[in-house]
């Protein structure tokens, strides 16, 4: 299941889930701004914070959690938990 809030409110009108038979879980997470074909003011942004994974759909158990805010400014997540794929993913912090 999937719930997107901003502010605390949700923004996900519909359940999103991955099927009836879902096996193994999660193993994979991404952001993505756009589409490969895409072209993108350099200016162009997208937001992330506190993000959480729970094992359960009551959102109980939690498997990973991140908030951000342990990162210095400008900090790049190519590097453990993240993947080494990640493309332009820095920290920033908002004035």
């Amino acid at each position: 299941m999937i719930t997107v809030k901003i502010d605390g409110v949700s923004v996900t009108a519909d359940v999103l889930t991955s099927g009836a038979n879902a096996i193994g879980g999660v193993t994979a997470v991404a952001f993505r701004l756009a589409d490969n074909d895409a072209a993108l003011s350099p200016d162009s942004t997208f937001k992330i914070d506190d993000v959480a994974i729970y094992s359960d759909t009551a959102g109980t158990v939690s498997v990973f959690t991140d908030d951000f805010e342990s990162y210095t400014d400008g900090y790049d997540l190519d590097q453990s938990p993240y993947s080494s794929a990640t493309s332009e993913a820095v920290v920033g912090t908002e004035p």
